[in-house]
Formats: structure tokens, C-alpha cells, sequence
């Protein structure tokens, strides 16, 4: 006795339906899709069937949405909320072996996404999120304490740079154009990096020896400093960059 053949259900068709053609094999977190045959007369239908028993000769790309990078940018937000818990706890130690961590995270997933070929864009959305989170979260914390050497209006400035290039790239992206960080969003990251822990680390000494060193004092406020100029320009040259894409966009248009 012949059973009938199983019947997609509505999330299948529904993903067929984004896919326009592509084949699906696979879960959400892990998928596979493969590019339809365009000499091939034969139904969608027709080519699923005959993928489970052949290779298709058709270029095959490989899309693992929940994968290792993306899995660590998680990890990097959820770290910056027990960061941030510890901060107001004032565990300052505790909050900079934290801080650390994470900022060694968003090394190591964009590392191995492009090592690995594992780029995705749920990766391309979380993983600036992430670093948009700790950071900002971070200045803002340490902006409401007095022996932090960052000012409340500092936060500001970081916070305010970071929404109006996530705007930004939005607005690019959304046509199809890239909008990919550069050399000195980089290291603009970097400097706010380490104007964070170095502030960490004063707290943590003010609080078991209240004694500082002015001679550290000064090179954070240098560092501190140097973050906000970085997170300017940086900041300006994105707009610069939009601006330009934006103008190219619009002449092409018409």
C-alpha cells in the first residue's frame, strides 16, 4: 500500500517561498540551500526529490545561522549585563575580568567568521549590537561615577555616535550597498576598550588601597580622551561615507 506523500507544512511553504526556488535542507539554526538548476525544466518539487539522492551540480551555499561567531556575540551581550550588575555592585575587579572577556570575544567571532567563511546576517546584526551594548553600557555606568575618570556627558557622546551610525548603516545596507566598519571605527573600538578597563582598574585600586597614582591618572585621561576624538572622527566619517553613497545612489536613479 502506497502512503501519500507528506504534505509541507505552512512554515515549509512559507520558507520555500522566501527561498524563490533555492532548496532547503535542514532546520532554522542549520540550513543548507542550493541554487536551482536553470537548465532543468522539472518542477521545485521535482528537484527536491531528486536532491535526496544526488548531488545537484548547482552552486551550494552554506548558511549556519546559529553558529559558533554568532553564538559568541550572545555570549558577549550577556556578559556585558552581568558587567553591568557587577559594576553597580561595585565589583569593580569582577567587572573588568568581565569587560575583558567580552572584548575578547568580538575579536575572536569576526575572527573565525572569516577564517571559517561564517559570516551571516543575523552575525552582521548581532555582533555590532553587541558591541554597541557593552560599550555604551559601559561608559554610561561608569559616567555616574565620580572616581571613573569619564564624565556623564562623555557617555553621551559615545552613545549618540553609535545610534547615528547604526542608523546609517540601515539606511545603506536597506539598498543594497555596503556599509562595512573601517580602519578607524576599529580603532575607535579599541581606545573606548581600553579607556573602560583602565577606568575599572582605578576603581578597583581607589577601592582596596584608596590611594591613586597621578601618574596613571593622567595616561587614562589621555586614553579617555583619545577614545572621544577617535569615536568623532570616526563617527563623522561615516556620515562623510553615507553622504557620498547616498548622492552616487541617487544619480544612478535617475
Amino acid at each position: 500500500m502506497l502512503l501519500p506523500s507528506p504534505q509541507p507544512s505552512p512554515v515549509e511553504r512559507e520558507r520555500g517561498q522566501l527561498l524563490n526556488g533555492f532548496q532547503f535542507h535542514g532546520d532554522f539554526w542549520n540550513y543548507r540551500v542550493e541554487a536551482p538548476n536553470e537548465s532543468s525544466g522539472d518542477s521545485n518539487e521535482g528537484n527536491m526529490a531528486a536532491n535526496t539522492t544526488t548531488t545537484s551540480d548547482a552552486p551550494v551555499v552554506e548558511s549556519i545561522v546559529w553558529n559558533f561567531p554568532n553564538q559568541l556575540s550572545a555570549a558577549r551581550i550577556v556578559l556585558a549585563l552581568v558587567c553591568f550588575v557587577t559594576i553597580y555592585m561595585e565589583w569593580y575587579l569582577t567587572s573588568l575580568v568581565l569587560f575583558l572577556l567580552a572584548a575578547a570575544t568580538d575579536w575572536l567571532d569576526g575572527y573565525w567568521a572569516r577564517k571559517y567563511e561564517q559570516i551571516t546576517q543575523l552575525g552582521r546584526i548581532l555582533d555590532p549590537f553587541a558591541d554597541k551594548v557593552i560599550i555604551c553600557g559601559a561608559f554610561i555606568m561608569l559616567g555616574g561615577i565620580a572616581d571613573s575618570m569619564i564624565a556623564a556627558w562623555m557617555a553621551v557622546v559615545v552613545t549618540a555616535r553609535e545610534l547615528l551610525v547604526t542608523a546609517l548603516r540601515g539606511l545603506i545596507e536597506g539598498r543594497s550597498m555596503d556599509f562595512s566598519a573601517k580602519w578607524a571605527g576599529k580603532v575607535k573600538m579599541v581606545l573606548q576598550c581600553a579607556a573602560v578597563a583602565m577606568s575599572l582598574w582605578r576603581l578597583d585600586v581607589i577601592d582596596t588601597t584608596n590611594a591613586t597614582s597621578p601618574v596613571y591618572d593622567n595616561l587614562l585621561v589621555g586614553v579617555v580622551w583619545a577614545s572621544l576624538i577617535a569615536t568623532v572622527y570616526s563617527g563623522w566619517g561615516y556620515v562623510k561615507l553615507a553622504l557620498e553613497m547616498l548622492q552616487q545612489s541617487g544619480s544612478s536613479d535617475n
